[in-house]
């Protein structure tokens, strides 16, 4: 009878135990969709509109524009009841060049996380009037850097209220960080790593905004996704409709606020979405700015923020990344393997494909030549299988092992001939090469398309980046091939192509019958 009644009992409780689990993850979406549903255009203008305004004349640093601008942040943080981030809770930390960091600090609720801290920042100063170091004229003229960087300062802002809002606190603690001194060579970010408000041993992750206001074509540099292993497919899980394209840059240039964090091995991540004519001009102004693309952008950042605060763990740096960081590196990465030889040799006329393809064209020493095929021929078959279209037939040749044996019809015979044709090269069933990417655990690299075969048919591109075949992610490119040499059917692949993840169906993959015994020609 006790083991009788055990059974239920157990399950009952398991369903128990998973309704309080499905509870709580059901609040945490809610909450997540709450936060960045409080990401809105009318707020971000809000702060752009007295950031960028002429009367903080350029906020550069150390100057009465530039202390307003700290000021106005002060208040905000105040407002939205967030403790200072500074010495002794100060929400501010003074910079040797007169200016000044505005610091604020979430602290995390985990009992074995809470001393973690990601760090996410902007730098809220900008030129001043402009002079001939700093300014690409003319200068003398209020220069209100409504793009460099009232941007990524009202986007951080909007973070900052975000976070506020939270029914609980990330189980990581965030610090936010409003950099001063970024335009004359990363002062304040500089003096922060040299002299910092929360022990560096502490730090887990740098994200930094620097000119996110001026979304084009969807498009957002991304920059650091190399300095930890798994960044890329992080960032692209995050990036949902309607989804950005993520330009992921390999080279890391010291000319903004996350590069004092990287030269001291933390992970970092900037989003930037690109330069412009306005760049250090007196016109780069509030009006120029896209709030709906800020908004967007902001709400990415927000979403990987949240995700890295509340993760059982973040990844650790990758040294690796140090010798990767030039476009030379990435284009040897990148560098598509050379168009594969055909392995047949001919062509047909794409008007006839009634019963079987009719031959145009044989290419001088191609393997169809040597096989003694020509113009007029008609291949009924090919290894005994048939094709309903031309791309069906592209598939069986590049699938078939060699030699293989075509059923011709002649032109003037009424009898069709079994021709053997030694192809070129060595079969390949789906029709595409990858290359591994030791960043990138559990993805690859394309690197080759088959022209017409079932990957092209698919939709694969060269660039493209496989994460699951079939419904299952592998950890190896063997794990993948095995999980390809299974299928039989249809079948689908997910894939990562400029940040945005993608299904896409596979189909028609070759199978072949006995093949008959060949007649010669």
């Amino acid at each position: 009878m006790l083991r009788t009644h055990l059974i239920p009992v157990l399950a009952l409780l398991a369903i128990h135990a998973d309704s309080h689990a499905a509870e709580r993850a059901n609040e945490k979406n809610s909450a997540l969709a709450d936060a960045l549903a409080s990401v809105n255009a009318t707020d971000l203008r809000r702060h752009a509109d007295f950031l960028a305004a002429d009367t903080l004349e350029g906020r550069a640093a150390g100057s009465r524009g530039g202390q307003a601008a700290g000021g106005y942040l002060i208040d905000q943080l105040r407002q939205m009841k967030l403790h200072g981030g500074g010495i002794d809770g100060a929400f501010h930390q003074a910079v040797p060049s007169g200016g000044r960091n505005i610091l604020a600090v979430v602290p995390g609720v985990d009992p074995d996380l809470r001393r973690e801290v990601i760090v996410v920042g902007a730098h809220y100063d900008h030129v001043g009037y402009g002079n001939s170091r700093n300014s690409n004229g003319p200068i003398g003229l209020i220069h209100n850097g409504a793009d460099d960087n009232a941007s990524g300062t009202a986007a951080l802002l909007e973070i900052a209220e975000a976070l506020s809002r939270l029914p609980q606190s990330p189980r990581r603690t965030i610090l936010l960080a409003w950099w001063d001194g970024e335009e004359d060579g990363l002062l304040g970010s500089k003096h922060w790593v040299a002299n910092p408000t929360i022990a560096k041993d502490r730090l887990r992750l740098m994200l930094n905004m620097d000119m996110v206001g001026r979304l084009r074509n969807d498009r957002v540099e991304v920059t650091g996704v190399r300095t930890a292993h798994g960044f890329r497919r992080w960032i692209s899980q995050w990036n949902d409709e309607p989804v950005l394209s993520l330009d992921f840059q390999w080279e890391i240039k010291g000319n903004s606020d996350h590069h004092p964090f990287y030269e001291t091995g933390v992970p970092i991540i900037m989003f930037h979405t690109g330069l412009h004519d306005d760049y250090h001009r007196p016109s780069d102004d509030v009006e120029r700015l896209s709030f709906g693309g800020m908004e967007r952008v902001t709400r990415l950042m927000l979403a990987l923020l949240l995700d890295a605060a509340n993760a059982d763990k973040v990844p650790a740096f990758r040294s690796a990344s140090r010798r990767e960081t030039t476009e030379y590196a990435r284009r040897q990465f990148e560098r598509p393997l050379d168009a594969p030889a055909p392995r047949l040799g001919l062509a047909w006329d794409a008007k006839d494909t009634t019963g079987g393809l009719l031959v145009k064209a044989v290419d001088e020493g191609s393997p169809a030549g040597r096989a003694g095929l020509r113009p007029g021929d008609r291949i009924l078959a090919l290894n005994d299988a048939r094709w309903r279209h031309e791309d069906e037939f592209r598939a069986l040749v590049w699938a078939a092992a060699t030699p293989a044996r075509m059923l011709v019809q002649r032109a003037m015979s009424d009898t069709p001939i079994v021709v053997p044709v030694e192809l070129a090269g060595s079969p390949v069933r789906l029709g595409m090469a990858w290359r591994v990417d030791e960043a990138e655990p559990g993805t690859v690299f394309v690197v080759q398309v088959y022209p017409g075969s079932p990957a092209a048919q698919a939709g694969i591109q060269l660039g493209d980046r496989i994460q699951a075949a079939a419904g299952r992610e592998f950890a190896t490119s063997d794990d993948l091939l095995g999980i390809i040499a299974g299928q039989a059917g249809s079948f689908e692949l997910r894939i990562e192509r400029n940040g945005a993840v993608k299904t896409l169906t596979v189909s028609g993959l070759p199978t072949f019958p006995a093949p008959p015994e060949a007649t010669e020609p």
